[in-house]
């Protein structure tokens, strides 16, 4: 099955307590971008993942969330 590149814009309250964690339960899934205006909140939310340096050096997304 072909992998899902997953991307979030923007790091708060609700990113890190339900879709970090909805995300890191979806098999075929990689998170392929994360961002917001402030750095340390991007990598708070970065960190939430298991694979983060696999993660960011993957090229394309295939959607974002806001």
């Amino acid at each position: 099955m072909k992998r899902l590149g997953v991307g979030f814009l923007g790091t708060g309250w609700i990113v890190n307590t339900y879709h970090v964690k909805a995300w890191r339960g979806v098999r075929h899934a990689d998170i392929t971008a994360i961002c917001d205006l402030t750095e340390e909140r991007a990598k708070t939310s970065a960190a939430l993942f298991r694979e983060l340096g696999a993660c960011m050096q993957k090229k394309r997304q295939d959607f974002s969330l806001m």
